[in-house]
């Protein structure tokens, strides 16, 4: 209890409601046992949502844009990485935002827990790898957890569980590490190089 009333929590994912609901259950357990200072690190669409429950919110984007990307048809084809398509106005913003926030805080000397959804897409649980910070990381389907080293998979949940994964899926899963998807992640963009990682 004491070591929650004096640590600010942050709770940070990309996704739907499907990933945020979980979350805010996890943020609530939190505060039911002593956390005072909750912050969700998440796009602006769910900000009505944080505020119904007194959650403190940090934008890691525009509501437009979420909205931009999910009615994407792109986004919803099985041949196709949604990290490509979503790279430059979604992910990137929102994976240098919540890794900002995460530095400046331990930074500041507060202590710090990160709670977070795709380890390898959230800029919060990537600072908190770097500085050593205490951390959870969340998997909430559990065909990831088989994924874990999958920045964004081939296709939503519907088609892992109805067997329609696409071939280069299948290929990911098997050999895919996180530090091969790092590697790639580094040739796409110099963030990680500039933040040391």
């Amino acid at each position: 209890m004491y070591y929650l009333s004096g640590t600010h929590v942050f709770i940070s994912a990309m996704g739907s409601k499907g990933d945020i609901h979980p979350l805010i259950g996890i943020g609530l357990e939190l505060r039911r046992r002593g956390a005072k200072k909750i912050t969700f690190l998440v796009n602006d669409i769910f900000k009505g949502l944080l505020t119904k429950y007194e959650f403190k919110h940090i934008s890691t984007g525009t509501e437009e844009n979420q909205i931009e990307f999910c009615n994407d048809e792109r986004v919803w084809d099985p041949e196709r990485d949604t990290a490509d398509i979503g790279w430059v106005r979604t992910i990137r913003p929102a994976i240098e935002i919540s890794y900002k926030v995460i530095e400046d805080a331990h930074k500041s000397g507060e202590a710090v827990l990160v709670i977070g959804l795709q380890s390898l897409m959230n800029g919060a649980l990537m600072a908190a790898e770097v500085y050593d910070l205490p951390s959870a990381h969340i998997t909430l389907a559990p065909w990831q957890v088989a994924a874990q080293s999958i920045i964004a998979p081939a296709a939503p949940i519907k088609w892992s569980l109805l067997g329609l994964y696409t071939k280069r899926f299948k290929k990911s899963i098997l050999e895919n590490t996180k530090i091969d998807y790092m590697n790639f992640m580094r040739e796409k963009d110099h963030f990680w190089q500039l933040n040391g990682m």
